[in-house]
């Protein structure tokens, strides 16, 4: 068990007591809980909760899981909070920061916790090896080499972190640090170039991002997780207060933290594509911030993205300074909420 809320990281999967599985969420928590988000739910609860799942099924000890088709919609977003409020209210936190009803896990609700530096560190001290295992042992051991990059600094995610993959499975890698990840993602060009990996091209964020490829006609992704020396927000030192939706066009000042989830993005040049998104320059966001994954590092420095979300505005605490901020992903229903690069 991880010993304060501090200590968890995007994407850690957190097992609960009746066998739901979530990751966690960004970086800042409740000193109590761990905002999260569900991934797997045991088969025998499923029809608690009003989804589509996959066909595909896993198996965690005796259990047998799902997983919904669609994990971000704000439809489904909103179908797991009646779920939860009628069944698992304990899930639920009405966080007086946000100004809304998040899902935050107690820790006291935790079984068991598999960060990717933990998942990675068991699987290498394994005596035998599945085939799947030990192809993400190569590849990491490839990209170490290549980028070099320690494999300390790599993790394993996913079904394979847990155990519950299967011949088909993907091999989901995280590089803790921004910089090391980027080494990593031009190692893997390197790499692609030489021919030891091949690119894989899934939907139309994957050309932008190139982070997934084949190795050994096995699918691999790779994203990035901060460091704790990356680890500069505390939970509670900022209020947020949602305004109102915009579509406008931005030029990208800053794109440091967009490879990580939440993607971030520091903005100039902001100009509306409607009437509503007419602002003051006094409100005008600074920063877009996309809670959707497939957003992280699709546009780099310089160039001009189009966005929709929902502004914010964002108040210190300790300074009473206030910046706004545009959120895509709010998981308001009825708004759609994109970020896609223009030139």
């Amino acid at each position: 068990m991880l010993s304060s809320t501090n200590d968890f990281r995007d994407g850690d999967i957190l097992v609960t007591k009746q066998g739901l599985i979530f990751y966690t969420f960004g970086y800042t928590h409740p000193p109590d809980r761990v905002i999260a988000y569900l991934k797997y739910i045991p088969k025998a609860l499923s029809d608690l909760f009003d989804l589509l799942y996959h066909t595909t099924e896993w198996k965690n000890g005796n259990q047998v899981l799902v997983r919904p088709t669609t994990l971000y919609s704000p439809k489904n977003f909103h179908h797991i909070l009646n779920t939860f409020k009628n069944h698992f209210p304990e899930f639920l936190y009405n966080s007086p920061f946000h100004g809304k009803m998040l899902v935050a896990i107690p820790l006291t609700s935790i079984q068991y916790i598999r960060t990717p530096h933990q998942s990675l560190t068991t699987l290498n001290q394994r005596e035998s090896l599945d085939p799947l295992q030990r192809i993400a042992l190569e590849l990491i051991q490839l990209l170490a080499t290549s980028s070099q990059v320690s494999p300390n600094h790599f993790g394993i995610h996913g079904s394979l972190a847990l155990g519950i993959h299967s011949a088909f499975s993907d091999i989901d890698l995280s590089i803790y640090g921004g910089l090391r990840f980027r080494q990593v993602h031009q190692s893997i060009a390197t790499l692609v170039q030489q021919g030891h990996l091949k690119y894989l091209h899934e939907d139309d964020t994957d050309t932008l991002r190139l982070n997934k490829g084949v190795f050994k006609r096995k699918k691999f992704v790779v994203n990035a997780i901060r460091s704790k020396k990356e680890l500069t927000e505390t939970y509670g030192h900022y209020r947020y207060q949602a305004i109102r939706p915009l579509h406008f066009t931005a030029t990208i000042r800053d794109d440091s933290e967009s490879i990580f989830k939440p993607a971030l993005y520091r903005i100039t040049n902001y100009q509306p594509l409607n009437a509503v998104s007419h602002l003051p320059s006094t409100i005008q966001p600074d920063t877009v911030i996309s809670m959707i994954g497939r957003y992280r590092n699709i546009a780099s420095k310089g160039r001009k993205i189009e966005t929709a979300g929902y502004l914010e505005k964002i108040i210190e605490l300790d300074s009473n300074n206030i910046h706004y901020r545009v959120v895509v992903g709010s998981a308001t229903i009825g708004v759609e909420e994109y970020l896609w690069p223009l030139n």
